[in-house]
């Protein structure tokens, strides 16, 4: 037998070559979560070593965040055989550490094009669920990072839009500061290609909530009046792929907002007849003449 005599040396032996061809801290995590399962106390002790020395030195915010997860799996799974000739109560302060640390590089992780930063929005996601469910991580200090990340005008503004939506998720922001907000990135002053992109970002994570509200919708309603036709073309993909991603129920609250934002009235009884509808095969086939007005849209301009 190559590999050992037992299958715990052998799985020994696999974690510690998988660890040697570590060189980020979410690597050599990920190593040490594979160890705690496979009950490898030896493997283990070489990953929380790796993982320690790995973030003192890390400044990748998604290999940060990807430590974070593996870390708080750990806390939530419990003591096993594995870590406790290690102490049960080791794995607590790797992960407060790390996640301090991914906090304090959350600024510098989301500056960049929007290439540059999708792996740093999945590290967003990341912190902010490890924020909510682990106790003993600072999750005044992710709130506070998230909130900068909002009122930034260097970082990405997708990012931006993201942080948004997850302090509304996690109730650190109400209706009223959601709608605050979006006026101030969708107004006058801001880049249409910006302010497009701030509203993709926060359609990634709560889109309903941006549609079922008036003063929201009505702020989307006059940034998207404002362009000047000669940017709107520029403008439009961005535009078309936030709005990609709404379903039938989001559509109809942000119609309705919309005429109600308008003031419509009477002349709004056709477009009340589609909230209306109850027809999906309908329903489909305008979906599909509104794609294709679209498409015709970008061919004339």
């Amino acid at each position: 037998i190559v590999l050992g005599d037992t299958l715990e040396q052998v799985a020994t032996r696999l974690l510690e070559e998988d660890l040697a061809a570590c060189h980020t801290t979410g690597e050599a995590a990920d190593v040490l979560l594979n160890g705690v399962l496979a009950s490898s106390a030896r493997a283990v002790a070489a990953a929380l070593r790796a993982c320690d020395e790995f973030a003192a030195g890390d400044s990748d915010l998604p290999s940060l965040a990807r430590a974070c997860r593996a870390f708080a799996g750990l806390a939530s799974f419990g003591s096993s055989r594995s870590l406790s000739s290690l102490g049960d109560g080791v794995i607590a302060p790797m992960l407060e550490k790390t996640f301090a640390r991914a906090v304090l590089r959350v600024h510098g992780g989301c500056t960049g094009s929007d290439e540059a930063v999708a792996a740093a929005k999945e590290a967003l996601r990341t912190l902010h669920d490890v924020a909510l469910s682990q106790p003993i991580v600072d999750r005044g200090a992710w709130l506070d990072a998230a909130r900068g990340l909002v009122d930034s005008e260097v970082v990405n503004p997708t990012a931006s839009g993201l942080a948004c939506g997850l302090l509304y998720l996690a109730q650190a922001i109400d209706d009223a500061e959601v709608a605050r907000v979006v006026g101030l990135r969708l107004g006058g002053a801001a880049e249409p290609e910006a302010a497009a992109s701030f509203l993709a970002g926060f359609l990634e994570v709560n889109a309903l909530v941006l549609v079922k509200s008036r003063p929201v919708v009505e702020a989307l309603d006059a940034f998207l009046r404002a362009i000047a036709p000669e940017r709107f073309k520029d403008t439009l993909p961005v535009l078309r792929r936030a709005f990609a991603g709404l379903g039938a129920t989001e559509r109809r609250y942000l119609l309705e907002n919309v005429l109600a934002a308008r003031k419509l009235g009477d002349k709004a009884r056709a477009a009340q007849a589609v909230l209306l509808e109850k027809d999906r095969e309908k329903l489909k086939e305008m979906s599909e003449d509104l794609s294709q007005a679209m498409d015709d849209l970008d061919e004339l301009l």
